[in-house]
């Protein structure tokens, strides 16, 4: 028995498919189309007559015949897939108004193209109009998104079915759906400013997310959030250690600024600090207006990079989770800091070492994206056109993980698989994977930490 319907079935029934539930049904095409079988169609080939819906359980009849009129994120797990063997040449399809979805005498020879006109078949758009080759654009599409569509819609605009993705994808972010937090995850809840990720591979360092509103730099592990030890800790790296302060640093939010002061509040630094060279005040918080280097000591330093971008985090359910949880609402969002003109959503520190850092610190103040590094565990995502696979939020007084759209890394909690543009909050003793890392979460202080031990 086939479980599964053709698309072009689904687009019968549903007339168009809004934005968002087009970037979750198409996601992994541009890898199917790009690799040997999307090379193989004919190029009278019509995508939208070529694709099935194919569902890895099999529904009932019943359901499987109501599935269709339903919005995508509602049905089974479920995979786009191509005919075992072509029709031959395409031929009209129309629907019942008599509205022409593709003929054989415009069809784009380009997998790239063939794959635009796809999405603009599913978007509602008509194949064909008073003029030959010219597409309006769509009502359902933000100007940045109408732009790259109508672009991909041309012969050799684009390389790849994947290259033109991740632009339109990008174009389109800010019309995607609020994320859902799935049932399973609406009564938990732990309210904190640090959340501890410690990797099940040893040789990768363990991660400090700080949503308080100061951030401390020193030698200390234990009071410090960024841990400023020369490794590794040989005899004369110790001693480079040491010339450096337990707190040697202290960086403070001021309303939408962000200000550095030297030492630990109450008393200056072991051999002081500089920003961008200039020498750091442990009286008055030298307010900055832009990415530069803080200096601490004589030869440490670290790179201040903004993270920022992503489009604010809308919770469509979040009234559920607060009644469920009991937590109070908070009336206002986070705010965050603005330098060199933009807002900074997170604040990435970067030390210039070959050696790994003591544990990776980040200063989160509402969202950071993040994608898998190429030597395991995870990388910090500074923003751009390119979308992150998952990202951290804080809301609510609490940390959360959420799995972007777009992406197609897995990205799991509790061994529960997250679908796309779902988020969950963590909690103390989950586990998190993505792509083939695993991180336990705490959230707080983290008593666990084998390497904590002061010098």
């Amino acid at each position: 028995m086939e479980s599964g319907f053709s698309l072009l079935e689904a687009l019968r029934q549903r007339r168009a498919f809004p934005v968002a539930e087009v970037l979750h049904l198409t996601q992994k095409l541009p890898a199917l189309l790009d690799g040997p079988d999307g090379q193989l169609l004919a190029p009278e080939c019509a995508l939208l007559q070529e694709l099935c819906v194919h569902f890895d359980s099999y529904p009932s009849a019943l359901e499987q015949a109501t599935l269709p009129r339903k919005s995508v994120s509602q049905w089974p797990p479920f995979s786009l897939r191509l005919r075992p063997k072509s029709r031959g040449p395409a031929f009209d399809m129309e629907m019942t108004n008599g509205t022409t979805f593709f003929r054989h005498s415009s069809r784009p020879a380009s997998v790239a193209a063939r794959f635009a006109e796809l999405l603009y078949e599913l978007l509602g758009g008509h194949h064909r109009t008073s003029r030959e080759g010219f597409h309006p654009p769509l009502a359902a599409l933000s100007a940045e998104g109408n732009t790259v569509l109508l672009r991909g819609l041309k012969e050799s605009a684009f390389a790849s079915c994947d290259s033109f993705w991740r632009e339109w994808f990008a174009a389109c972010r800010t019309q995607i759906a609020a994320a859902l937090i799935p049932e399973r995850f609406l009564s938990l809840a732990e309210p904190g400013e640090e959340l501890t990720l410690a990797p099940e591979d040893p040789k990768l360092p363990r991660i400090r997310l700080v949503a308080r509103r100061q951030f401390r730099i020193g030698r200390s592990a234990t009071q410090s959030d960024w841990v400023s030890r020369f490794l590794p800790l040989t005899p004369e790296n110790r001693i480079l250690s040491e010339q450096l302060s337990r707190v040697h640093l202290i960086a403070e939010r001021f309303g939408q600024g962000i200000g550095l002061r030297d030492g630990d509040g109450h008393k200056r630094s072991a051999n002081g600090s500089t920003w961008d060279e200039q020498a750091l005040s442990a009286a008055e918080p030298q307010l900055i207006e832009r990415p530069g280097a803080i200096g601490i000591g004589p030869n440490y330093s670290l790179e201040l990079i903004p993270a920022g971008a992503c489009r604010p985090v809308t919770i469509s359910n979040i009234d559920a989770w607060l009644t469920a949880t009991g937590l109070p609402r908070e009336q206002a969002p986070p705010v965050n800091p603005q330098l060199a003109g933009k807002e900074c959503q997170a604040l990435i520190f970067s030390h210039n070492s070959a050696s790994a850092p003591f544990r990776d610190a980040l200063w989160l103040f509402s969202r950071i994206g993040f994608d898998v590094a190429a030597a395991g565990g995870i990388a910090w995502h500074q923003g751009g056109k390119v979308a992150a696979a998952a990202s951290f939020v804080y809301e609510q007084g609490c940390f959360w993980l959420l799995r972007e759209a777009g992406h197609l890394v897995e990205v799991s909690l509790g061994g529960i698989a997250l679908k796309p543009l779902e988020i969950a909050p963590l909690i103390s003793g989950q586990r998190w994977k993505i792509g083939p890392t695993t991180y336990q979460v705490t959230i707080g202080e983290d008593l666990q930490d084998p390497e904590s031990e002061e010098m």
